[in-house]
């Protein structure tokens, strides 16, 4: 006669031959691989939550950067570089580059015509001939704290030329400027004779 796993008789012929080290050694076996399993499926769910946060990283510190609502600067064209603070501080200046050193090119950037035309107009010392903006920021110890400053000058400068200045109407002076500008020619010939030596 062949028996099946579903009759009872055979269930209950299995138990009735097996000893209880055998079933303790079974009940050990299927613990283990459970807990293998349950393992197994923390590593690779920790791996993935881990790829997760590095890409949401990268893509928050690859983002453009907004300056006002109408002006961004991708993250690429903005170059900075890691060099040693300069002044007091100690040994650590010596080891530690926490200094950070932007590049920004106004010519090669994606900037709108008009606002590079301003910003290479500008008398600043940071704007060089080849139309570069070099910014040192070495305030902070922290590195971190260097680039947020560098970057927040950077914008500064960029958000300071973003608007349009107005052209000036050519207008007639009115009768009251003319009137106090007389004025004030009269009173300063009047002071300018009485300091004149007085003639015997």
């Amino acid at each position: 006669m062949i028996l099946n796993d579903n009759d009872s008789y055979y269930k209950h012929h299995l138990r009735s031959h097996t000893t209880p080290k055998i079933l303790q050694e079974e009940e050990k076996k299927q613990i283990k691989y459970i807990s293998i399993c349950y393992i197994v499926f923390v590593v690779k769910y920790l791996s993935l939550f881990k790829i997760i946060i590095a890409l949401y990283l990268d893509m928050h510190k690859y983002a453009p950067h907004h300056i006002t609502s109408k002006i961004t600067i991708a993250d690429n064209e903005i170059k900075i570089s890691a060099i040693r603070a300069q002044g007091a501080g100690g040994q650590n200046v010596n080891k530690v580059s926490n200094a950070i050193h932007l590049r920004f090119s106004i010519n090669s950037s994606s900037l709108p015509g008009p606002l590079k035309e301003r910003l290479l107009q500008l008398n600043d010392q940071r704007i060089n001939s080849e139309g570069v903006i070099v910014i040192k920021a070495q305030q902070y110890r922290s590195k971190e704290k260097n680039r947020e400053e560098s970057l927040k000058r950077l914008f500064k400068l960029i958000e300071s030329v973003s608007s349009v200045p107005r052209e000036r109407r050519i207008t007639r002076p009115t009768i009251n400027s003319n009137r106090r500008r007389l004025d004030s020619k009269t009173r300063h010939g009047q002071i300018k004779t009485m300091r004149r030596k007085i003639s015997d």
